[in-house]
């Protein structure tokens, strides 16, 4: 009766163990979820808003091309150069978060492969001798059988 009470304590504490282990990846995954959550809510601001801006930009362009002289091109020209600077700087900043959202989830997957192997080697090291100790009762009932 001992070695069941011994057994059930040892299942306890590993368990206890595996508890906290659970909550720190669950945690590690809520948070890759905010930042996905995040990442998807400005890719669509950033589809609704371009296209936008651009068909903006175009009519306003068309306008000025349209009522001005060659003071009115080298104004086109600054514009179009400024509209240019600003889409490649959106197209900067979206490459930028692209990077560091991959950058967090590789740290956060590597992570949480990490605490799963320690995981799977602390289950190993706590059923090993539970193992042993089955086999031990096994062979001792097929010896008490013969």
């Amino acid at each position: 009766m001992r070695a069941y009470a011994g057994q059930a304590e040892i299942f306890q504490q590993f368990f206890e163990r595996q508890g906290s282990v659970l909550l720190k990846m669950d945690s590690e995954r809520q948070r890759v979820e905010k930042a996905l959550a995040a990442f998807m809510k400005m890719m669509e601001v950033q589809e609704k808003t371009l296209p936008e801006l651009e068909r903006s930009l175009r009519e306003f362009v068309s306008k000025v091309s349209s009522g001005v002289d060659g003071e009115g091109m080298r104004i086109l020209g600054q514009i179009e150069k400024n509209s240019e600077a600003l889409t490649q700087s959106l197209d900067k900043n979206r490459a930028d978060f692209e990077r560091a959202l991959q950058r967090e989830l590789t740290l956060s997957i590597k992570g949480l492969g990490e605490q799963l192997g320690a995981l799977s080697e602390k289950f190993v090291q706590d059923y090993t001798p539970l193992t042993e100790r089955l086999q031990n009762v096994l062979k001792i009932a097929e010896q008490a059988g013969r």
